[in-house]
């Protein structure tokens, strides 16, 4: 039933929002437009894998790519599990045990929107970048309704849901604060963590009511009317690149 409704969807988002994809692509552009040649890169909540677990083969590309490769998470079991990183280690965000300047590009794919502390953990990451080094995140954007109304919802109802939308088990569904997913909250806690801003981008993903079957119609409609410039801050997703300077003040 659930392929039958993405075959249907699939053949509605090219009449409605012809080009509309998966955020994740957008997320793994912008890691690739700054990713260095002796890419020294560390992945924060590296969990089963970096990308979209369809996107094994660039998974497989970008991580060919880099000097050397370093995936943290909370969880156990998605270490274990993991294929493409070899080395991975077992931590908290805030409390990496890496040398300072160990790394020159950090990322974070749907990782943020989980911490309590924005500030702790860019100093965490500002720690452990050398100078000119890049921090490249994927998170969702609270001013966008659906994800507004989200994170008023209870934790258990949140899992139950995600679990029919999204067909993920309730231990892959982690706390959300929304912290750090709003444009201000992220330029306020890179300043007091003494990184620059980049570039912060806010994008529409695939819709998220696909197994509502003729109803996610709306929400293509809703995503097509979002395309206008002027309407981006109300957009499901940012990808932000912060730099740390290459000379500390």
């Amino acid at each position: 039933m659930r392929d039958r409704l993405f075959r249907f969807y699939w053949r509605l988002e090219k009449k409605i929002v012809p080009g509309l994809r998966s955020s994740q692509y957008a997320y793994l552009e912008a890691l690739s437009a700054y990713f260095p040649p002796d890419a020294r890169w560390l992945d924060v909540g590296c969990g089963h894998n970096i990308f979209g677990s369809w996107m094994g083969g660039e998974e497989r590309e970008i991580v060919s790519r880099a000097h050397s490769v370093v995936g943290i998470d909370l969880d156990i079991d998605s270490i274990r599990d993991h294929k493409t990183i070899r080395d991975r280690v077992l931590c908290t965000l805030e409390d990496l045990p890496f040398a300072e300047g160990s790394f020159n590009v950090v990322s974070a794919n749907m990782v943020v929107e989980h911490v309590h502390d924005p500030v702790a953990a860019l100093r965490a990451i500002h720690r452990v970048l050398s100078p000119s080094g890049i921090f490249v995140f994927h998170t969702t954007n609270r001013r966008n309704p659906l994800i507004r109304v989200a994170a008023h919802v209870p934790q258990n109802l949140k899992n139950w849901l995600i679990g029919i939308f999204e067909n993920r088990a309730a231990e892959d569904v982690y706390p959300t604060w929304y912290h750090f997913n709003l444009s201000e909250q992220i330029r306020a806690a890179a300043s007091d963590a003494n990184f620059e801003v980049v570039n912060l981008d806010q994008i529409s993903t695939s819709a998220l009511t696909v197994i509502l079957g003729p109803l996610v119609a709306l929400e293509l409609l809703w995503i097509k009317w979002l395309a206008a410039p002027r309407r981006a801050e109300l957009r499901t997703n940012i990808i932000g690149v912060l730099r740390k300077p290459a000379r500390e003040a």
